[in-house]
């Protein structure tokens, strides 16, 4: 039985770390938008009333078993734990650079294409459980960003005799990611497609 059915017998702070755990778990596995994941987890980092903690999970279901967890892990989560770099940057100049493979993808990168040519492909990355933020900038040159279905993108910014594209069909209840861009004579591009459609 989950601590969080027993809430009356425990410490405030071991039903806060097991709601945010479960509110955690439940954004994963695509029952809560990442909006609604950002203001429950403020709401329980403000409350200090066990009821308040319990309504914000209470409509929420829970993980069948910790051996099913387990199992979802083996089979590789678009999550990871959020530790490691919080930035990262990329820089071309008159030259090429390709991101691929399996990585956990920071809170925040920052993508540079001057008279080159960037590709960093999401399709089998791990994404933070926050918003990801992407500052890219294309001076003559292209930046390329393929993501996996089931993610949400958004594209502002500013295109000088260039181009600034989303094509991605976005998914709310999947990550979060946020593209800035600035395109001067060159191209910004933002698409979503499974692995074997290369």
């Amino acid at each position: 039985m989950s601590m969080i059915d027993d809430y009356m017998s425990i410490d405030i702070s071991t039903l806060r770390k097991e709601a945010e755990e479960r509110l955690q778990w439940s954004y994963a596995h695509g029952h809560i938008s990442i909006e609604s994941l950002e203001n429950r987890l403020k709401n329980l980092y403000e409350t200090e009333e066990k009821s308040k903690i319990i309504s914000l999970v209470e409509d929420l279901p829970t993980p069948e078993s910790s051996g099913n967890k387990e199992k979802d892990d083996e089979k590789g989560s678009r999550y990871h734990s959020g530790t490691g770099k919080k930035k990262e940057n990329y820089f071309s100049l008159m030259g090429s650079n390709l991101r691929t493979g399996i990585w956990n993808v920071p809170e925040k990168l920052e993508v540079c294409a001057l008279l080159g040519s960037q590709i960093l492909d999401f399709r089998e990355a791990r994404f933070p459980r926050k918003t990801v933020r992407i500052q890219a900038c294309a001076v003559m040159g292209s930046i390329e960003l393929k993501f996996p279905p089931g993610v949400q993108v958004n594209t502002t910014g500013l295109p000088f005799m260039g181009a600034i594209e989303n094509r991605v069909e976005s998914d709310p209840s999947g990550p979060r990611i946020e593209v800035e861009g600035f395109a001067l004579m060159g191209s910004i591009s933002s698409t979503s497609l499974l692995k074997k459609d290369d």
